[in-house]
């Protein structure tokens, strides 16, 4: 693992918090409905915050990290909002701290398994772990199995632990960030 972080946002940190689109507010909403409590969330990778952002209509605190400093300087502010410089491998949180760990539009980052530990140590129990990109994305019927449904007009899914979607990279026999390199894990 490399300990140094590939900074591919810092130059246009601004223009990203400016152009970048947002998503519904009826995700966060869904978010807080199916999380244990509504105590304190965990957006890694928070970019500009607008994630973050969101969370905070819904949870009283959200902690908001990223990797890259001028990410976090250009973060929106709200008052239940606490951005800091964090990989996503090391946030800094207090073990059993979050209701909620969310990752938009983000996770081909740094998907491994130190994040997924990092993120079950930050968990209470019954805790979600919620990753959404923008799109349908195709990786392997292994891991396309955790996207077997969509917000949209299915009421009767559950959202899979960490363990369960942990178990697809162990039994597709390879650890994610193997194949992706490790230049963005932070």
């Amino acid at each position: 693992m490399h300990s140094s972080f590939a900074d591919h946002f810092s130059t246009q940190a601004q223009t990203y918090a400016r152009y970048r689109p947002h998503y519904p507010a009826e995700l966060f909403a869904h978010l807080a409905e199916v999380a244990p409590a509504r105590g304190a969330a965990w957006d890694n990778a928070t970019g500009n915050g607008q994630a973050a952002v969101a969370l905070a209509e819904h949870f009283h605190q959200v902690f908001a990290t990223d990797a890259s400093e001028a990410q976090i300087r250009s973060a929106k502010e709200h008052p239940r909002v606490r951005y800091e410089v964090a990989p996503a491998q090391r946030s800094g949180l207090a073990d059993g701290s979050v209701d909620l760990v969310t990752v938009a539009q983000a996770l081909h980052w740094f998907a491994s398994a130190p994040f997924y530990a990092e993120a079950q140590r930050v968990l209470r129990p019954g805790g979600i772990l919620a990753v959404w990109t923008y799109g349908h994305v195709v990786i392997s019927d292994a891991i396309d199995a955790a996207d077997s449904f969509s917000l949209a007009g299915h009421s009767d899914w559950r959202v899979p632990t960490i363990k369960e979607l942990y178990s697809l990279f162990d039994g597709a026999g390879t650890d994610p960030s193997a194949e992706m390199g490790d230049d963005a894990s932070g």
